[in-house]
C-alpha cells in the first residue's frame, strides 16, 4: 500500500524511539522533518538520534547539509519528497518524524503554495524591522502573533524574515500566511498520529535534555562549529541552544544564564509546537501517559494503520 505514516509532537516527548520501534516492526524508513537535524555536526543540541539509537533503521534527511548552508522550506520539502520515492521504490514504508509542523505539513498536504505572488511593501518592511530593532524580535513576533496564531506558533521569534514576511502579507492583503492552506489534502493515504504529555512532565523531560546536552559537550559542539566558519548570520545558528552558546562566548551571557535560557526557549518552543498540532483535526493524538510503554503504543497505531 503507498501510504504515508507520521509521528509529530514537542521537543522531547519521545518521538525518536517510538519511531525507531514502530519502523523495526513494520519495515519502514525515517525520514526526519526537523530541518536542524539535516545540518551536519549539529548533534549534541539538535538531539539528533545516534547510530545506536537508529537500530539499523535508514534515517533520511539528517546530516545532508552544511551548516553555512541556509536551507529554505521548499528546497528541504522537495528533497524530503525524493528521499520518499526512494523509500517506496524499496518496497518500505516512509515513516516521517518530527516536531516542526509547517515542515511536516509542507512534506504530507499537496496544497501549500510557496509562490511569492504577494507584493511587497517596502515602507511597511522597514518599519517592522525598525520595531525590531528598538523593542526586540519578541515584540514584532507578538504582533504576528495577534494576526496569525498558528503560522506565529511555529515560527521563532528570531527568525525575522519570515515574521516579518508573514506581516507584511496580512497588511497587503488581508490574508494570513496559515490560511495560504486553502483546503488541505494528503499527497498519499496518510496517517498522522502526535505524541502527547503532561505538559510538566514535559517540561521537565526538557529541562534534563539541555542539562545532559551540556555535559555530552554542547559548549565544545558549537566552538568548533564556529571554528569552520559558522556564524550567526547562518540560520543553522539561529537554533535554540546554538545562539544562546555564542552569546555565552561573546560575553553576552553567563554559562548559568546560557543553560536556563536555553531551558526556557525550549519549553516556549514546545508549546508552539503543541499549538500549532492541537489546531490540526487530521491528527491522531496519542497520549502517551495512557499506555504500558512503547510496544503498547505501536500496537495501538498499528491498529489503526491496518485496521483496513
Amino acid at each position: 500500500m503507498d501510504m504515508n505514516i507520521a509521528i509529530a509532537g514537542a521537543t522531547a516527548s519521545g518521538k525518536t524511539a517510538l519511531s525507531v520501534e514502530l519502523a523495526l516492526r513494520n519495515n519502514m524508513s525515517i525520514i526526519s522533518a526537523d530541518v536542524m537535524q539535516s545540518y551536519r555536526y549539529m548533534d549534541i543540541g539538535t538531539a539528533k538520534v545516534t547510530p545506536e539509537e537508529t537500530k539499523g533503521i535508514e534515517h533520511y534527511m539528517v546530516d545532508k547539509y552544511d551548516p553555512k548552508e541556509d536551507v529554505n522550506i521548499a528546497v528541504f520539502c522537495e528533497d524530503a519528497l525524493k528521499a520518499r520515492e526512494e523509500i517506496v521504490s524499496q518496497g518500505k514504508t516512509p515513516l516521517f518524524v518530527g516536531g516542526s509542523g509547517l515542515y511536516m505539513d509542507s512534506m504530507l498536504y499537496s496544497s501549500y503554495d510557496y509562490s511569492a505572488d504577494c507584493p511587497e511593501d517596502e515602507h511597511y518592511r522597514s518599519y517592522l524591522e525598525d520595531l525590531a530593532k528598538k523593542n526586540g524580535n519578541e515584540y514584532v513576533h507578538n504582533m504576528l502573533m495577534q494576526v496569525d496564531e498558528v503560522y506565529a506558533s511555529n515560527t521563532h521569534p528570531n527568525n525575522l524574515k519570515r515574521v516579518i514576511r508573514a506581516l507584511e502579507v496580512y497588511h497587503l492583503s488581508g490574508i494570513r500566511k496559515s490560511d495560504m492552506v486553502k483546503e488541505k489534502s494528503f499527497r498519499h493515504k496518510t496517517y498522522y498520529f502526535t505524541v502527547n504529555m503532561d505538559r510538566e512532565v514535559l517540561y521537565e523531560r526538557i529541562n534534563r535534555r539541555v542539562d545532559i546536552m551540556v555535559q555530552n559537550g554542547l559548549f565544545e559542539e558549537v566552538r568548533h562549529l564556529m571554528n569552520i566558519g559558522c556564524d550567526l548570520s547562518h540560520n543553522s545558528m539561529q537554533a535554540i541552544g546554538y545562539k544562546q552558546v555564542i552569546e555565552m562566548f561573546e560575553g553576552k551571557l553567563t554559562e548559568k544564564e546560557c543553560v536556563e535560557k536555553i531551558k526556557q526557549l525550549s519549553r516556549n518552543y514546545a508549546k508552539r509546537q503543541m499549538t500549532w498540532f492541537n489546531k490540526n483535526k487530521d491528527i491522531i493524538r496519542i497520549d502517551v501517559g495512557k499506555f504500558g510503554g512503547i510496544a503498547e503504543i505501536c500496537e495501538y497505531m498499528e491498529g489503526i494503520i491496518y485496521e483496513n
